[in-house]
């Protein structure tokens, strides 16, 4: 199984955008499944993904 998130914390004030990525990762941990997170926010990505693939126009 896996969810797929994309741009979840976009037009989110920083502190509720930290509260939705925490709750995003918890979920995944306690159904033991994947997310795929969308985001142009590399602070966002840095800080929860454990892989990364960047994707970048030609």
């Amino acid at each position: 199984m896996c969810l797929l998130a994309d741009e979840p914390t976009s037009r989110l004030d920083p502190i509720t955008a930290k509260k939705v990525s925490a709750m995003l990762v918890s979920a995944a941990q306690k159904q033991r499944c994947a997310v795929i997170l969308v985001s142009h926010d590399p602070d966002l990505i840095d800080h929860r993904c454990d892989r990364v693939i960047r994707l970048s126009a030609l």
